[in-house]
């Protein structure tokens, strides 16, 4: 709104904080979000209300918390943890890459088998990382994963590490 002035009556309106509990729709499903100091603006000549510019944002994180999705902040977080890009990421979890730039940057929510992806991927590229970083320390062992596995596969086919003690013991991994 221009100039403070309310859009029914031309009067100047002023900042509100209002506590409010929303029924919000998401995934098929209504849900009752309360909300805290949600800013708004008022007419005190008409008594019209108005949401303010960020009441998009605050309301799609305080169902984001309400739903215990990962918020944008922490999507982010995890990605760069990971040295991706928004890309990458998409790449690795088919999600596209524009619904991944709508999520980290607050423009939606994502649904909730989304967020399992996510949380899933996340999990999984972590384990690679870490498989990788301990496959690496160990010459003989990263031999033997790089003649029978792809290291892009051990962390979704363990069925080849069925007998870790064999191939431990076979390539002295032990300390």
């Amino acid at each position: 709104m221009p100039n403070n002035e309310c859009i029914m009556c031309g009067s100047d309106t002023h900042p509100v904080l209002k506590n409010k509990v929303l029924s919000i729709k998401h995934d098929n499903k209504m849900h009752e979000v309360s909300i805290n100091d949600l800013p708004t603006t008022a007419c005190p000549t008409c008594g019209s209300s108005f949401a303010s510019p960020e009441y998009d944002y605050i309301v799609r994180d305080a169902l984001r918390t309400h739903l215990e999705l990962l918020t944008p902040a922490e999507i982010v977080s995890l990605r760069k943890e990971l040295d991706l890009s928004a890309k990458q990421l998409a790449g690795h979890t088919k999600i596209a890459t524009e619904t991944i730039s709508r999520i980290e940057n607050n423009k939606c929510v994502q649904s909730k088998s989304t967020d399992d992806h996510l949380r899933k991927t996340f999990d999984m590229l972590k384990s690679k990382q870490s498989i990788s970083s301990i496959v690496s320390q160990y010459p003989k062992a990263n031999q033997y994963c790089q003649s029978t596995v792809h290291t892009s596969e051990i962390a979704s086919n363990t069925s080849d590490f069925t007998d870790y003690e064999a191939v431990e013991s076979q390539y002295a991994l032990a300390a």
